[in-house]
C-alpha cells in the first residue's frame, strides 16, 4: 500500500507493507513500513525503514534502517530493537531526580554515554542510578541511554536505601531503623543489591513489598503489605499480607497468605 504526499492514515490494521509519503497519525502496522513522510502516531509492530521523521507513535518492532530521526514523543516497547544499520538520531526524554535535562539544544540520543552526558548533575560522593521497571540499578562506566528507562537519580555512595516518590528502594545490606518511619513511603523495593536484615517490626505500609531478582529478605515483621518475591526470602514474618506471589524462592519465614512460586 502507498500513501501519497497529500494522503493521511488515521487508523486501520495493516498486515502488508506500507509506503508512506504523507502523514500517519494512527493505525496498527504489522509488517514493513517505509516512511518518507511524517509519522505522528500509530503502533508499529514490524520493521521500520525511516527516511522521513517519526515525531510520535508506539514502536514494538525493529528500527531497521533509514536517514530519518525519531523524536522524544516516540514510545518504544519492551521488545523494540534497533538494527546496527540504523545510525541516525533517536532522541530520548531524560530526567535526573525528576528534572528534565534534554531541553532545547541538549537533546540526548539513544546510546549516548550516560556518565559523560550527566556528569554535571552528580556531585562528589554520589553515584548515578537508573530507575527502570520498578527498580534502581547503578549506571556503569560504559552505560548508555536506552530506548526506554531513562530516569536517573543521584544517590550517596555507600547508602543502603534511597527514597524516590512513595517508594523506599533497598540498595545495600541494611537493618531498617525506626528513623525511616517518619519518611513518607508506601512501598518497599529490595533491589538486586539489597538485603533487609531486620529482626523486629517494619514500618507500616499501605502498598507492597517487592523483592527483585538478586534481592533478599532475611528478617523483619511485615503486616498488611502485599509481597511480591522474585528474589530470595529466607526469614521474616508476614502477617495478614493479602498477597504473597512471584517467581522467587522461599526457604524460610512465616506466612499468613497464599504463596505462588517455589519454596525450597
Amino acid at each position: 500500500m502507498r500513501n501519497s504526499n497529500d494522503g493521511e492514515i488515521t487508523g486501520g490494521d495493516f498486515n502488508n507493507n506500507v509506503q508512506n509519503h504523507g502523514t500517519v497519525s494512527g493505525g496498527v502496522f504489522n509488517n514493513y513500513v517505509y516512511n518518507y513522510g511524517t509519522v505522528t502516531g500509530g503502533e508499529f509492530n514490524g520493521w521500520i525503514h525511516n527516511y522521513g521523521e517519526f515525531t510520535g507513535g508506539t514502536i514494538t518492532g525493529v528500527v531497521y534502517d533509514g536517514e530519518g530521526a525519531f523524536y522524544e514523543d516516540c514510545v518504544f516497547g519492551a521488545d523494540a530493537s534497533v538494527n546496527d544499520q540504523f545510525t541516525v538520531k533517536i532522541y530520548r526524554d531524560v530526567t535526573v531526580d525528576g528534572e528534565q535535562v534534554n531541553t532545547g539544544e541538549n537533546c540526548i540520543n539513544y546510546k549516548d554515554d550516560v556518565l559523560d552526558t550527566l556528569q554535571t548533575y552528580v556531585k562528589e560522593g554520589y553515584i548515578l542510578m537508573r530507575l527502570v521497571d520498578g527498580t534502581l540499578t547503578r549506571v556503569t562506566e560504559d552505560g548508555q541511554f536506552g530506548l526506554r528507562g531513562n530516569d536517573f537519580t543521584a544517590v550517596a555512595e555507600g547508602a543502603a536505601w534511597h527514597l524516590s516518590g512513595d517508594t523506599l528502594y533497598i540498595i545495600g545490606r541494611t537493618e531498617l531503623e525506626s528513623s525511616v518511619a517518619w519518611l513518607n513511603f508506601n512501598n518497599i523495593v529490595i533491589t538486586e543489591t539489597g538485603t533487609i536484615t531486620n529482626t523486629g517490626p517494619m514500618p507500616q505500609l499501605s502498598g507492597n513489598v517487592t523483592v527483585r531478582e538478586g534481592g533478599t529478605i532475611e528478617g523483619g515483621v511485615f503486616v498488611d503489605a502485599g509481597l511480591y518475591n522474585f528474589g530470595i526470602i529466607s526469614g521474616g514474618s508476614f502477617d495478614h499480607c493479602p498477597v504473597v506471589s512471584g517467581s522467587g524462592t522461599f526457604n524460610g519465614g512465616t506466612y499468613n497468605g497464599t504463596i505462588s512460586g517455589s519454596r525450597a
